[in-house]
């Protein structure tokens, strides 16, 4: 404790400052709502600005941090077409609000740069926090439900039900399912890259065991919370790590029994999980609209309907879209032409399509080139976890319109920005280049061709 005194004493008050400020924002993403987060953003960006010598500290960055300036420019980019967007939209108000959403596009990459030293010095921190977060998130989910089990003999650790806490009508300070998924997904991405990352299938240790137990506290908790995109974002992220071991570890037998073993887990909770159940029938085109009309429709079945009338929608605006205030009017049309209707709006449920509607092709490609350009650059760079961040909430965006919600962008703007200014000085491709050559399949083929151009 003494010594744990001393090192804050070495710390500028500053720094401290941020460090709070960070630390608590991560921590309190997964249980405050969009005002006190939005409160807490503004008690550190006054004193990001009180700081003083902003310009000269981001132009320092920009100057040290080649690689990201360009998916820092198309972050902007993608903000600044967003904004733009408002201006030939009908529903001006609407839009208005619908931006101020946006808004962590905008704020977190001039943040982040401005305050690169510190991400650099305590990154490891940062993410540790983010992990002890959803540790305290899941021990309080569960413990309110052995609560019900102990006081109302209530089972149902499903869905809402798991998530909700403090009061039984409201979907919780844990936010939509979906949101809590993709979070302990990262978390697990995190614990994964910090200890386990470069060591054999069998030689943990005793500590390392408590870490395994907290991964498994993570799967479980995202398997039951029965979001379909985070299941199979768990498991898309579960597979690659372990397909990543064998090309690096050169083994078959041990990974291929862990593979089988999460895929048993994972098909004896969905086989008795009561959301699953109803997806297959929901998949049937002729009861969909029917289904709509009287409220009876599960998740999977509005979704179709939802992509459909997104995609319907567009007519003749697909280059610039239909601005952000009208997106959801367009969408209720589409939904009215498929002959259905449902009791409340709804977006696009696909954060590709819900841009596609929003700015059109030119403002999608924009999005599309900063992810594919962060996949590309971790790979390369062998930043697994930055890899990982982007393929968990591209997956996530396939299913959910997380960028429409404060805690989703927050939660990707954050992360994103984090990670490229901890990446970028690090960045070689010629490491990615030679781990691409060690893959046994690759390495045989140019064997093969040396030796064809040697003879």
């Amino acid at each position: 404790m003494v010594r744990f005194l001393e090192s804050i004493k070495k710390i500028s008050k500053w720094d401290l400052f941020h460090i709070i400020c960070i630390s608590l924002f991560e921590f309190f993403l997964i249980c405050f709502d969009r005002v006190e987060l939005t409160y807490l953003m503004i008690v550190w960006l006054s004193g990001w600005l009180i700081q003083g010598n902003l310009l000269q500290r981001i132009k320092e960055s920009w100057i040290q941090m080649k690689s990201y300036r360009i998916y820092f420019i198309l972050s902007l980019s993608l903000f600044l077409y967003l904004t733009l967007s408002l201006m030939y939209s009908t529903e001006f108000t609407a839009g208005k609000i619908r931006l101020e959403s946006h808004a962590s596009l905008f704020i977190f990459p001039i943040a982040i740069l401005g305050l690169r030293k510190i991400v650099l010095k305590y990154y490891d921190l940062f993410l540790i926090v983010f992990v002890f977060a959803n540790i305290f998130a899941c021990i309080c989910c569960w413990g309110n439900q052995f609560m019900d089990l102990l006081t109302k003999g209530t089972w149902e650790p499903y869905y809402v039900s798991l998530s909700r806490f403090l009061h039984p009508t409201h979907i919780s300070n844990y936010l939509h399912p979906s949101y809590f998924a993709m979070f302990l997904a990262f978390a697990m991405l995190i614990v994964w890259d910090k200890i386990f990352k470069g060591k054999s299938f069998s030689s943990y240790s005793k500590n390392e065991f408590l870490y395994l137990l907290v991964q498994l506290l993570f799967g479980i908790t995202i398997l039951f919370l029965s979001s379909k995109a985070g299941i199979f974002a768990m498991l898309t992220l579960a597979v690659s790590i372990v397909f990543v071991r064998m090309i690096e570890l050169r083994k078959l037998v041990k990974p291929l029994l862990i593979i089988g073993g999460i895929g048993l887990i994972t098909l004896l909770i969905v086989l008795n999980n009561p959301r699953m159940k109803t997806m297959r029938a929901s998949l049937d085109e002729n009861k969909l609209c029917e289904m709509a009309n009287h409220n009876s429709y599960s998740s999977t079945g509005a979704r179709m309907i939802l992509w459909k009338s997104a995609i319907r929608s567009m007519d003749d605006h697909w280059g610039l879209g239909h601005g952000i205030g009208d997106a959801k009017q367009k969408i209720r049309e589409g939904i009215a032409k498929q002959g259905a209707s449902f009791s409340r709006d709804f977006d696009a449920h696909n954060q590709f399509l819900e841009f596609l509607t929003i700015i059109g092709l030119f403002g999608l490609f924009i999005f599309l080139v900063s992810i594919l350009y962060s996949i590309q650059s971790a790979f390369l760079c062998q930043n697994y976890l930055m890899l990982g961040f982007f393929v968990l909430t591209s997956t996530h965006f396939m299913a959910e319109t997380m960028m429409t919600k404060e805690h989703g962008v927050m939660f990707y703007a954050f992360f994103a920005h984090l990670l490229w200014v901890k990446m970028d000085p690090n960045f070689r491709i010629d490491s990615g280049i030679n781990f691409i050559r060690n893959i046994p399949i690759i390495k045989r083929t140019e064997l093969l061709v040396f030796t064809k151009r040697s003879c």
